[in-house]
């Protein structure tokens, strides 16, 4: 979920997954995997990869960064600080972010000159539940409706790989029963809910058995 206050930077809502690796930048590739018998320790760094992945919006958040990087250093690890978390904590966690310039710009696909932006964290939440009521509160309170703002549409990727399909739909099994408590029982309401969110609708319907065994009573 994520909305534009009126003035301010965006704030979004959702799961963290995070991957850090030893890369080496290269002229022309960017961050490639460190190699101990082809690169010098000098050249290693650390490369972030932070992904949010959205209660609501049509698609998942990324941002590629360095620990080298002053977008680290002066951004996103204060603003872990800040809430009491470290880098290695946060995957899986749900949160509350802001997405703020880094000072630096791109051209893109039309030739329009925009801001960079990254990850501002502001709040982490124990669970989903509370991410999601977090979200519709923040919402309602800019009569925003939960539904977010438009964005300007992603950077193609590789095709999602069957281990990353697996993980994606583990977390969209995670929104299930929250959706089923916002919709109060009413399993009409449910299959709505569950058509209506980006990352549930790839995966289950009223019809499919995890649903099923949640209403029923059997969900573990």
């Amino acid at each position: 979920m994520e909305a534009e206050a009126p003035s301010g930077p965006r704030t979004v809502f959702g799961e963290v997954q995070v991957d850090v690796w030893p890369c080496v930048l290269r002229k022309g590739e960017g961050k490639i995997p460190f190699d101990p018998s082809q690169h010098s320790i000098d050249e290693r760094r650390t490369a972030i990869d932070i992904t949010l992945i959205p209660t609501r919006g049509d698609y998942n958040i990324e941002r590629h960064l360095i620990a080298e990087s002053t977008e680290w250093a002066k951004i996103v690890k204060p603003s872990l600080r800040e809430i009491g978390i470290d880098l290695r904590a946060l995957n899986g966690k749900f949160v509350q972010a802001q997405l703020v310039p880094t000072g630096r710009t791109y051209v893109n696909a039309q030739g329009e000159t925009k801001e960079n932006t990254t990850f501002k964290f502001v709040a982490v939440y124990p669970d989903m539940e509370s991410c999601i009521d977090a979200a519709n509160e923040f919402f309602k309170s800019r009569g925003n409706g939960g539904n977010g703002d438009s964005q300007p549409a992603p950077v193609q990727t590789q095709p999602v790989a069957p281990a990353q399909n697996n993980r994606e739909r583990e977390t969209a099994l995670k929104f299930v029963p929250a959706l089923w408590k916002s919709a109060g029982g009413d399993i009409n309401k449910l299959a709505e809910l569950l058509a209506n969110n980006p990352l549930t609708k790839k995966y289950f319907d009223i019809n499919s058995p995890e649903v099923v065994a949640l209403v029923s009573g059997q969900a573990a």
